[in-house]
């Protein structure tokens, strides 16, 4: 039976990334095919939400359970999903699983680099805006800020990117590469990844143990923001062993994250826990926020 399931979760992750690919190729014939700036713009948003997808596949490999497997989708998934967007699989890796073994403390390098308190006390809408796009990752004294994994290069990925851009040139494709991949990834891609990250652990009201958040968007939302259910964070921290595909699916009794109906709901959640909401509505949305965030919890 395990083997049956590890063969089924295989091929159902790999036809997921391919699928992937291949909306970024119809979405590129398309924007080709009718050749104007809104079809063009309405692309570059929905390659980036694809890139998106593919690095939640590459994350699915980091919690691939170890069966016979596993080395074949850590391979699969490195060339097809994670290189391609410049995230460093192995560094990903380690950040990642710190991530949910320090979860919200000062262990956690997600907590470290993104600093939740500076959202709760941004006062005006341009720190917000700041935090957003995560202008806020100031290097302090005395404090490390570690890097993410993603768009991070090392010899093995950029002679993998040399191989790519020489096919490029060598068969005229080096302008639609610079705009339907290179243009995408660096702005909208970061973007979703960085929106998304604040969404999962910050603006959580009531003191829950793990201040998770879980997503259940529509249709839409879920194409463009949380591809192959990583909205479902709540039940991906409570199993993160657990197929990408069972996450809408399972009921955990005693949850312990919390769970927002949508991504507006939960835009307006993150939103009413600064201190800009707070001084315009007065409205104290989640006192606990800071001392809870800090509280090391226990290894899951």
């Amino acid at each position: 039976m395990k083997t049956r399931d590890s063969s089924t979760r295989f091929i159902l992750t790999v036809c997921a990334a391919l699928l992937d690919w291949l909306v970024i190729a119809a979405a590129i014939y398309v924007a080709e095919l009718f050749d104007f700036l809104p079809v063009y713009a309405s692309t570059i948003i929905i390659i980036a939400s694809r890139q998106h997808a593919l690095g939640v596949i590459a994350h699915e490999a980091i919690h691939w359970p170890k069966d016979r497997l596993q080395t074949a989708a850590v391979f699969t998934m490195k060339y097809l999903c994670a290189w391609p967007i410049l995230m460093h699989f192995d560094a990903f890796r380690e950040i990642h699983l710190a991530h949910h073994r320090y979860l919200n403390s000062d262990s956690d390098p997600d907590f470290v680099r993104n600093q939740p308190q500076d959202l709760y006390a941004a006062d005006t809408l341009w720190r917000m805006l700041r935090y957003a796009l995560g202008l806020n990752r100031r290097r302090e004294k005395g404090k490390r800020r570690g890097s993410s994994g993603i768009l991070r290069i090392d010899i093995s990925m950029a002679m993998f990117w040399c191989a790519i851009i020489a096919l490029m040139w060598m068969y005229g494709c080096m302008q639609l590469f610079l705009l339907y991949w290179v243009l995408p990834l660096f702005t909208w891609f970061i973007f979703f990844v960085r929106l998304r990250g604040i969404f999962e652990h910050t603006g959580i009201e009531r003191p829950v143990n793990r201040l998770t958040r879980s997503i259940r968007g529509n249709i839409l939302s879920n194409f463009l923001f949380l591809p192959h259910a990583i909205g479902m964070h709540g039940e991906h921290h409570r199993n993160a062993q657990l197929p990408w595909y069972r996450l809408r699916y399972e009921r955990f009794h005693n949850k312990n994250w919390h769970s927002s109906a949508g991504v507006y709901e939960a835009a307006m959640e993150v939103i009413a826990s600064t201190a800009w909401y707070k001084k315009k509505f007065g409205k104290a949305h989640h006192p606990k926020a800071d001392a809870t965030e800090t509280t090391p919890p226990s290894a899951p």
